[in-house]
C-alpha cells in the first residue's frame, strides 16, 4: 500500500480558465480550490495592504521584485481595479521587465503561485494533513509527497523528521529519502511542470 499526494492544486483546476489559476489564460482572479472559500485572488490583489502583498510575493513566491510589484499594484488599483488574470500578468511582466529566456521561470508563475497559496492557506494545512495520513495508513505502507515549492518541501521534510524522531513517543515513520528525488532533464523536457518538483517518501513502522 502506498499513498501519493501533492499539496498543489490539481492540473485540471490549473488548466481551467474560469478558475483563474493560470497566468497564461484569460480568466477572473479567483484561484479558490474550494468555491466556498470567501477569500479570492481578486480580494487579495485589490484589498490587501502593500506590506502584506510584499510578504506574500516574497515568502510564497520568492520574487526578487516583490516590494516594487506590491507598490505598483496598490498604486494602479486606485485608478482601476484588477479583474482578470491577463491584467495582472501584464502588470507583472512590465514591473519585472520580463523577457522570455530559456530556462528562466516567468515571474507571473511565482506571483500566481504565491497568491494561490495565500487564497487556499496551503502551507497551514499541509503539516496536519501529512500527520493524519501517517496515522491512517497501515504498517509497512509508504507515504509519498511531491512538492512544487521550497516552502512546501521544507514542511514535508520537517514533518517526516518529527514523526520519525518524536519527542514523547516511539517513532512510527522511517524516512526513505534522505534527499528529495528530483526529475531528470529528460522528464522536464517532456513535462515542463515537473521542473520544480521534489519527492519525499517515508514508511510506516
Amino acid at each position: 500500500f502506498s499513498f501519493l499526494g501533492s499539496p498543489a492544486a490539481d492540473f485540471f483546476q490549473l488548466d481551467s480558465p474560469e478558475r483563474g489559476f493560470s497566468y497564461s489564460r484569460e480568466g477572473p482572479l479567483d484561484m479558490r480550490m474550494d468555491l466556498r472559500n470567501k477569500i479570492t485572488a481578486h480580494k487579495i490583489i485589490n484589498k490587501y495592504s502593500e506590506h502584506r502583498l510584499n510578504q506574500i510575493f516574497h515568502e510564497y513566491g520568492e520574487l526578487r521584485q516583490a516590494r516594487r510589484l506590491s507598490r505598483e499594484i496598490v498604486s494602479r488599483r486606485k485608478v482601476k481595479k484588477f479583474e482578470t488574470t491577463t491584467q495582472l500578468c501584464r502588470t507583472v511582466e512590465e514591473i519585472c521587465r520580463w523577457r522570455p529566456q530559456k530556462g528562466k521561470i516567468h515571474p507571473a508563475a511565482k506571483v500566481f503561485q504565491a497568491i494561490r497559496i495565500e487564497v487556499n492557506q496551503e502551507l497551514e494545512s499541509l503539516s496536519g494533513f501529512l500527520e493524519r495520513m501517517a496515522h491512517a495508513i497501515p504498517k509497512k505502507a509508504h507515504i509519498t509527497a511531491i512538492s512544487f515549492h521550497s516552502l512546501e518541501d521544507r514542511i514535508i521534510k520537517h514533518t517526516f523528521a518529527r514523526l520519525a524522531i518524536p519527542e514523547d513517543s516511539p517513532p512510527f515513520l522511517k524516512i526513505l529519502t534522505k534527499k528529495p528525488v528530483v526529475p531528470s532533464e529528460e522528464e522536464v523536457k517532456v513535462n515542463s511542470r515537473a521542473r520544480s518538483a521534489k519527492l519525499r517518501a517515508a514508511e510506516k513502522i
